[in-house]
């Protein structure tokens, strides 16, 4: 057992310490696959069964289309979906706020999850530069599916809106994002991270840390790690609702696209499948 304490000068108080919420909040589960936009690609997919080869597929237009977007769309619904595996990392069960031992002390723990919840959650608007990119056919390489890009290719102004629109929603965490992973620098949790990161570290190799915090507080890990975790929740939730709302708007401007497109293919009485297999 070691103790933790800190010496102030005569007369001098204990500043006041921060109030930070310890009540979970409600969950927020992100939809990654629900919009008609996914099931229609995802259906039409089922066209790559009847070819041996990706080269025998890429032979007709509309199938080659369909399986391009399919594929980019499929990604895009797997990153959307990882988003709830963040989630998981957040709503504990009780039992791991003060019994259960974790594979990593709980300072780690949430730092962590700040930084698969950050890659994940921006990553998702890349994910959506390339699904439009290939969508709306600008020819882009993935590497090049920059926001600047996919502005000066022939995407519709509707559709670079909406992305632009899902992009500034993230511009706060994308400065997190930067900061944390590019100059070192790392968002605080407790409303006594020094003390927090010291009690976690000392409880995860089996000792307690006792004494008081720098607001003259009895050391408290799990009030702490609740703290950390209720903040990255109440991000978590504002951020996945404000990216879902955008991402809905995205799908239903992509769905118009998609179909006037594959339409177009599927009925070229040259190069369609659909229209050969409908003659035959």
């Amino acid at each position: 057992m070691t103790e933790l304490g800190y010496i102030f000068r005569p007369g001098q108080e204990a500043p006041e310490a921060p109030k930070l919420s310890t009540q979970f909040r409600k969950r927020y589960v992100v939809e990654s696959d629900t919009h008609s936009f996914v099931g229609r690609v995802y259906d039409l997919s089922i066209v790559e069964m009847h070819f041996d080869s990706y080269q025998e597929l890429a032979k007709y237009p509309d199938c080659k289309y369909a399986s391009d977007v399919n594929f980019w769309l499929s990604t895009m619904v797997r990153r959307v979906e990882s988003l709830n595996s963040v989630g998981d990392m957040l709503w504990l069960d009780k039992r791991f706020l003060t019994d259960v031992q974790m594979p990593v002390s709980k300072f780690q723990w949430l730092n962590n999850a700040a930084d698969v919840f950050l890659m994940r959650l921006i990553s998702v608007v890349d994910c959506a530069l390339i699904l439009s990119n290939e969508v709306c056919e600008t020819g882009l390489s993935t590497r090049k599916c920059t926001f600047a890009n996919i502005k000066k290719s022939r995407i519709s102004n509707n559709i670079t809106e909406v992305l632009e629109e899902v992009s500034n929603d993230q511009h706060i965490l994308r400065q997190e994002r930067n900061e944390r992973f590019h100059h070192g620098l790392e968002r605080e949790f407790s409303s006594d991270d020094n003390a927090f990161r010291l009690a976690a570290r000392y409880e995860f190799v089996g000792l307690k840390l006792t004494g008081t915090d720098y607001y003259g507080r009895k050391i408290n890990l799990p009030r702490y790690f609740k703290e950390g975790l209720v903040q990255l929740q109440s991000d978590f939730n504002s951020m996945n609702r404000h990216l879902s709302k955008g991402l809905l708007k995205l799908y239903d401007l992509l769905e118009i696209e998609f179909d006037e497109r594959f339409s177009r293919k599927f009925n070229d009485p040259q190069t369609g499948y659909g229209a050969k297999t409908r003659s035959c």
